[in-house]
């Protein structure tokens, strides 16, 4: 007969000895399982010898220690036309375990197109499309391992189509002048410059209002629209004062 039996106290699949019996002097080697777990793994095993005395053996397997942080910047703002961004986490998850995460409402602008796994860091990409609409517009991209980690959260901006249009490019008055308004489409900030001879009444809504002083004999001038820092083209509308007779 053998001098000691080795029997684990509960049936453990993480961890497994060599052998379950020998001599005095024998050595057991225990193959113990990686823990991926978020908590530890624990696993008792009795030594018993012929007579009545035994003694306990105690493996610990301690949690697998689950870490997520951004290794790239937290904001990115992208000129209308689009590009590629590169999103870097910081993590010991596995690539195939972390989800990406893209608002719906953003799913139209931005794609996910892969994944390149590093030493303890797994790189994003994705392709932020161009913006044609008249507005800026914003969303929050994440990643992360539910149950696991926290999300890291990754902020994408990207600027609107700038526009300064006018349809009415030209008003013809009489000679006495008056009031007429400018209806101006833009989403940007913009100035003008008045010609003497033409006030302003201020703005009311998207409508610019002026006055035009009265004039003896015919007069044209341009007031011209200018964007304050956009690289869209100025816009001038014409104004001419003429003998209402001619005016078609």
């Amino acid at each position: 007969s053998h001098a000691w039996t080795l029997e684990p106290k509960e049936k453990y699949d993480w961890v497994q000895p060599d052998i379950t019996e020998g001599e005095d002097g024998d050595a057991v080697n225990f193959t113990v399982e990686p823990n991926m777990e978020s908590d530890d793994l624990t696993a008792t095993f009795i030594f018993k010898t012929v007579g009545d005395a035994s003694c306990e053996l105690t493996v610990v397997s301690k949690a697998y220690v689950y870490t997520l942080e951004l290794g790239s910047e937290a904001e990115k703002t992208f000129e209308k036309e689009g590009g590629n961004l590169t999103v870097t986490a910081l993590t010991s998850i596995p690539a195939e375990y972390l989800d990406v995460t893209i608002p719906e409402e953003a799913k139209g602008w931005i794609e996910y197109t892969a994944n390149n796994p590093g030493d303890n860091s797994v790189d994003f990409f994705f392709t932020i499309k161009a913006n044609t609409t008249y507005e800026n517009r914003e969303t929050f991209i994440s990643i992360g391992c539910e149950d696991l980690v926290e999300p890291v959260f990754v902020k994408v901006k990207q600027k609107q189509t700038d526009i300064l249009s006018i349809d009415k490019k030209e008003i013809v008055l009489g000679l006495e002048g008056g009031t007429f308004e400018i209806p101006v489409t833009s989403n940007i900030e913009y100035t003008y410059e008045l010609p003497s001879g033409i006030t302003s009444n201020g703005k009311t809504g998207n409508i610019e209002k002026f006055t035009a002083t009265a004039v003896s004999s015919r007069t044209e001038y341009n007031i011209v629209f200018k964007p304050v820092s956009s690289s869209v083209p100025s816009v001038t509308v014409k104004v001419t004062l003429k003998t209402s007779a001619l005016i078609d």
